[in-house]
């Protein structure tokens, strides 16, 4: 799962039946396509996917600053850098909306 990695997933759906039965009975390709067509907000899944190339080109340029240190030591000092960043980015959004 993203989510034990401190990552986030650019797209989820549940393909249990659950999840489409009373509408789709069995018909799993329907819901799927429908769901690709009318449901998914793409804007969405692009601001993840620009987000989550951000932060593997901070933690690539991390690596190759801190190579000596423990693989701990390394995950505090990136979480760190992304806390800070997305703090960055908050601020940013903040005083853009304000305007």
């Amino acid at each position: 799962t993203p989510l034990v990695w401190n990552d986030c997933p650019l797209l989820t759906i549940d393909v249990w039946e659950h999840a489409y039965y009373l509408d789709y009975q069995n018909r799993r390709p329907e819901f799927t396509s429908i769901f690709m067509e009318k449901l998914v907000n793409w804007d969405a899944v692009n601001t993840r996917y620009e987000a989550a190339t951000r932060k593997r080109e901070a933690y690539s340029k991390l690596l190759k600053h801190f190579s000596r240190l423990k693989k701990a030591e390394l995950t505090q000092k990136f979480k760190r850098l992304v806390q800070l960043t997305l703090a960055e980015e908050k601020s940013e959004r903040i005083a853009t909306e304000g305007r």
